[in-house]
């Protein structure tokens, strides 16, 4: 009975409390419909009203959902946008770990308006905003050969860190 490919909970890590968000790829490859914004503008609420010291966002998927278009577009990026800097201004710390196959509208816009930025292996790949194929359509020249490769996309300083394996994050954060 899953009606959104993502899960959140609320709860402690060791001594912080913290909402985490997660997205499960196995559910329509975790592409952001309308529903799922919502879900993940009610996890930020909760976040708000437990007065959590983290907000924490795992983020692992295809983009946002082509079925539903503009309006899944809109939700996606401007719900996640005005979600995430509500919980900044009230002072909750935001974290985005991207996992393989981060992509499209939530990469560009959700992840990262989250504060610090993290890539969940190093071995991580497509960790960009249009697949490789479309880049390279895009972009008229050969695409290197690690392009949206987690040790690619630290070199090109688009996250604070990347950890050797997903093992690490609850030590890390």
């Amino acid at each position: 009975n899953q009606e959104t490919a993502l899960f959140c909970n609320y709860g402690k890590i060791d001594s912080i409390s913290a909402v985490v968000v997660l997205m499960d790829f196995r559910f329509g490859g975790s592409a952001w419909t309308p529903i799922d914004s919502d879900y993940f503008v009610k996890a930020a609420q909760k976040a708000l009203d437990e007065n959590v010291d983290l907000f924490l966002t795992i983020f692992q998927t295809g983009g946002v959902a082509v079925t539903s278009g503009v309006t899944g577009l809109t939700a996606a990026m401007v719900k996640s946008t005005i979600a995430l800097e509500n919980l900044k201004r009230n002072n909750v710390v935001t974290i985005a770990i991207a996992s393989s196959k981060t992509t499209g509208g939530p990469y560009a816009s959700a992840f990262f308006n989250h504060e610090l930025l993290g890539i969940e292996s190093s071995t991580s790949t497509n960790i960009l905003f249009s697949g490789k194929r479309v880049s390279k359509i895009a972009q008229n020249d050969p695409l290197p050969e690690d392009f949206g490769d987690a040790t690619r996309v630290q070199k090109a300083g688009l996250v604070d860190f990347v950890l050797n394996n997903r093992n690490e994050i609850r030590d890390t954060v």
